[in-house]
């Protein structure tokens, strides 16, 4: 038995044997997410004599069985007879779900859910009909969907509708701009080289501008929205800052974009100048993102700024008339628990932006976090209910409501994110990226371009993420956008 009395593996390994191996990745996300610190592995090297989890699918029904543990070996049975591939995904799912919270003592609030966009079964669901009551079933006894979680889709999913109703999807689009630079490099992220202090600005621009004119060639027509990413766009000095918008404004329709967005980012990129120039090329949305109000923590993280830098560029952007502010914000940062993240909550509401987007830490593998996880795994990585609970509750109380939600891989507490926004000012862009309605062409390195097709099918083009690969690779990434895009 575990420490609090679960049930654990004997083994910080866990081999899956899965005959025959068609589900073999749906197998591994769901164990993963029961144990996120064991190495799993889905070949037929055993630990000892037995695999710890054996999944057999027939075309009668699927066995799961697990041994090693320290416990007796338990088996779950689910009939597949007459069932198409996706219903067997789900009956495997279910009885290896059954397995493992047997095994472990853990209920997992998304139920069998791994993928990084749960919405779209409501949502899903809602377009074709279903009400209210029979979406909720299917969540609970198919997925295993917790109420909690079931009663925050159902309200994300009625708010996606609802925002997405008079979007084109068939003849619009929406453009998405990448500039990979920023001023040093979170503990979290994994952009090794493209600190602003090894940037060639220039050169990195004009490789853009080849990349947009190209694109704009191909699309005529306003584009739905606009959303400037990174990195941190703004780390741009202002002449470049200046030359980027002005780009973006020669080669594609800005004036009437229904929603037109920057990522300001870091407080100490921003200044009074760099925020005219981005009220004067028509930006109304920008995201001032502290993703701490604690100054321990950006210490750690390696922000160079202060927490009163946030609230200084905070207020500076109002005194320059933006009047659609998002921040952003972290659960599960080392060393913070419930009254730390309730602090940041706090302060964020205080400044009273018109949206707070609230991401669960996700480690990538190349992180920093990840690469020295013992030592920050010892400060603690927390997130869990009680802390999302609590703000959902604080941000519910000052009006806000969630209207967009996504996962990740390897996310602490296994949450999800979430963006709040006061009514009117949800951001278009995330819901559109996130239902996979609208097709999205993308500019820079790291950038991902999306083709939308009318019956649901998804093309996906992926810029390189390095940026001297990009410039060399300009006329390649060229022709097969052609092609993607003209097909």
């Amino acid at each position: 038995m575990g420490s609090n009395g679960t049930l654990t593996p004997m083994s910080d390994k866990i081999n899956i044997r899965i005959s025959p191996k068609d589900f073999e990745y749906d197998a591994y996300t769901l164990v993963k997410a029961f144990y996120p610190e064991s190495e799993i592995e889905t070949n037929d090297d055993l630990y000892g004599n037995e695999p710890l989890i054996n999944i057999v699918l027939s075309d009668a029904k699927v066995e799961v069985s697990a041994s090693g543990f320290e416990s007796e070996p338990r088996e779950e049975n689910g009939s597949t007879e007459g069932l198409d591939r996706p219903e067997v995904k789900n009956v495997l799912k279910q009885c290896l779900y059954r397995v493992l919270s047997s095994l472990t003592g853990l209920i997992l609030p998304w139920g069998t859910l791994t993928g990084i966009r749960p919405i779209r079964i409501p949502f899903g669901l809602m377009e074709e009909g279903f009400s209210r009551p029979d979406i909720e079933e299917r969540l609970r006894n198919t997925y295993y969907i917790s109420d909690k979680k079931i009663g925050l889709a159902m309200e994300v999913a009625g708010s996606e509708s609802e925002l997405l109703s008079g979007a084109d999807y068939e003849d619009g689009y929406s453009l998405y701009v990448g500039i990979p630079y920023c001023p040093s490099i979170c503990l979290y992220c994994t952009f090794p080289s493209n600190t602003a202090d090894r940037a060639d600005f220039d050169g990195y621009l004009s490789g853009l501008e080849r990349e947009m004119k190209f694109l704009a060639g191909m699309y005529s027509k306003t584009p739905s929205t606009i959303y400037i990413g990174g990195g941190t766009p703004t780390v741009l000095p202002i002449q470049y800052l200046e030359r980027l918008l002005s780009m973006i404004e020669s080669n594609f329709d800005t004036a009437d974009v229904r929603e037109y967005t920057l990522e300001a980012g870091r407080p100490d990129t921003i200044d009074r100048e760099k925020l005219r120039i981005i009220k004067r090329h028509g930006i109304g949305r920008i995201s001032i993102n502290p993703q701490s109000m604690n100054q321990k923590t950006l210490d750690l993280i390696g922000r160079q700024h202060t927490v009163d830098d946030i609230a200084l560029a905070y207020d500076l952007a109002r005194e320059e008339g933006f009047v659609n502010i998002n921040m952003d914000t972290i659960i599960g940062l080392p060393g913070e628990g419930i009254d730390e993240v309730r602090h940041t909550m706090d302060e964020l509401i205080r400044l009273d932006p018109e949206s707070i987007t609230v991401h669960s830490l996700a480690v990538k593998r190349a992180a920093r976090l990840n690469l020295f996880k013992e030592q920050y795994r010892e400060m603690g990585i927390v997130n869990n209910e009680e802390i999302m609970d609590m703000v959902y509750e604080k941000l519910e109380s000052t009006g806000m409501k969630p209207y967009y939600l996504y996962r990740q891989k390897n996310m602490a507490g296994n949450m999800e994110n979430v963006g709040y926004s006061k009514p009117g000012y949800e951001g278009l862009y995330n819901v559109l990226i996130m239902e996979e309605k609208q097709t999205i062409i993308s500019c820079g390195a790291g950038s991902s371009t999306k083709r939308v097709w009318g019956d649901g099918r998804i093309e996906r083009m992926i810029n390189p993420k390095d940026v001297k690969t990009y410039l060399e690779g300009i006329e390649d990434i060229k022709k097969k956008k052609k092609k993607l895009l003209e097909a």
